[in-house]
C-alpha cells in the first residue's frame, strides 16, 4: 500500500553511496546441530509446546502464544535452566542438563570467537534473554572460561550517554568480546572497534536486526564487517529466522530494492502469530537460502561455509 506514495517522492541514500572507502560487509548463516542429550531434552520439551499451541490456535485463544514461542525460541540456549508452562489442557516442562554442560552454540561461538580475536578482530556477540533466561552472564562466563577477555554491558548497570565511554574504556584495557542486548546500541553509537558481529539470539524487528547489525560498519571501519547468526537446525530459532529474513526483503522493497517476493513475504501475520503457528504445525516454515539475502550490497547469507566479503 505504501509503495505507490512513498517511491515516486523519496530518495534513498546509503551509507556506502555517501562515504566512499568503507570496507565490505557481509552476512552469514550457520545452523548448528544439537548434542544428542540436548535433542532428546528439547524435542521432548518443543513437542509439548507444539500440543499446546496447537490447542490454543484451535480455540482462538492468543494469551499465552507469547509464553510459548519464547520457551520455543530460548529455551535450546539454556538447557540448564528448568522449564514449565502452563497452557490450554497441559504442560510443556523440560528437564534441564548439568548447569556445567556447554552446548554447541557456545562451543561454536568460542571457536568463531578466538579464531576472529587471532586475527585482531575485536567480536560483539548480541542476545536476547537478559533476565531469568540471562545470556550475558552465561556467555561471559563461557567465553572467560576459554581465556578470551569478554564483558557484558546491560541497560541497567550503564546509562545511555556513557556506553560509548565505557565501552572505549574496556577496549583500552584489552577487551576481546563484548556481550550484550541489540536494543541497548541499536541507534547513536559506533562500534567500529569490533568488526565482528554474532547473533546468538536475533531480534524479531527487522528495524532493530539492521540496524544493530551495521554499528560496526561506519565511517572510519578499516576491517571488514562480518555478520554471523547463530540457530539451531530444526527448532523454532530456525523458523524465527527465515521469518526476519522475509520480513527484511520486504522492507528492503520500501527502500527501493525489488525483489521478487518481498512484498508478498511481507503480508505475514503478527511474528509471535506466525511462529505459533509454525510451532503447532499448523503452517510449515522452510528454511529458504533465497530468501536471506538481509546483507544486500554485501554477502547473500547462506547456511555456513567459508566467508568471502566482497564489495557490493
Amino acid at each position: 500500500l505504501l509503495l505507490p506514495l512513498l517511491l515516486p517522492q523519496a530518495a534513498f541514500v546509503r551509507l556506502g553511496e555517501v562515504a566512499e572507502g568503507l570496507p565490505p560487509y557481509g552476512e552469514e548463516v550457520e545452523l548448528l546441530g544439537m548434542d544428542e542429550e540436548h535433542a532428546e531434552a528439547y524435542l521432548a520439551f518443543q513437542g509439548d509446546l507444539a500440543a499446546l499451541a496447537h490447542r490454543a490456535l484451535a480455540k482462538g485463544s492468543r494469551h499465552l502464544l507469547g509464553a510459548l514461542v519464547q520457551a520455543g525460541i530460548q529455551t535450546p540456549d539454556a538447557p540448564w535452566l528448568p522449564e514449565r508452562v502452563v497452557g490450554e489442557g497441559g504442560v510443556a516442562e523440560l528437564v534441564p542438563l548439568p548447569e556445567g554442560y556447554r552446548h554447541a552454540k557456545e562451543r561454536r561461538l568460542v571457536e568463531l570467537a578466538k579464531e576472529e580475536v587471532a586475527r585482531g578482530r575485536r567480536v560483539l556477540v548480541y542476545v536476547q534473554g537478559t533476565e531469568r533466561r540471562d545470556q550475558i552472564a552465561r556467555l561471559v562466563e563461557v567465553l572467560r572460561e576459554a581465556g578470551l577477555r569478554a564483558d557484558g554491558l546491560r541497560a541497567g548497570t550503564v546509562s545511555p550517554d556513557r556506553r560509548e565511554a565505557w565501552i572505549a574504556e574496556r577496549v583500552g584495557k584489552g577487551l576481546e568480546v563484548l556481550v550484550l542486548h541489540p536494543r541497548i546500541v541499536q541507534t547513536g553509537l559506533d562500534l567500529v572497534d569490533f568488526p565482528t558481529v554474532v547473533w546468538c539470539q536475533p531480534d524479531y524487528s527487522v528495524y532493530t536486526l539492521r540496524q544493530a547489525s551495521r554499528r560496526s560498519w561506519r565511517i572510519g571501519q578499516r576491517h571488514p564487517v562480518r555478520v554471523v547468526f547463530l540457530a539451531y537446525r530444526g527448532t523454532l530459532q530456525e523458523a524465527a529466522l527465515a521469518l526476519i529474513a522475509r520480513k527484511a526483503r520486504a522492507s528492503l522493497a520500501l527502500e527501493g530494492e525489488l525483489v521478487e517476493g518481498g512484498l508478498v513475504d511481507q503480508a505475514e501475520e503478527d511474528p509471535t502469530l506466525a511462529l505459533a503457528k509454525a510451532l503447532a504445525g499448523a503452517v510449515e516454515v522452510r528454511w529458504r537460502e533465497e530468501s536471506l539475502d538481509l546483507a544486500k550490497g554485501g554477502v547473500p547469507l547462506r547456511r555456513a561455509g567459508r566467508w568471502e566479503p566482497r564489495r557490493g
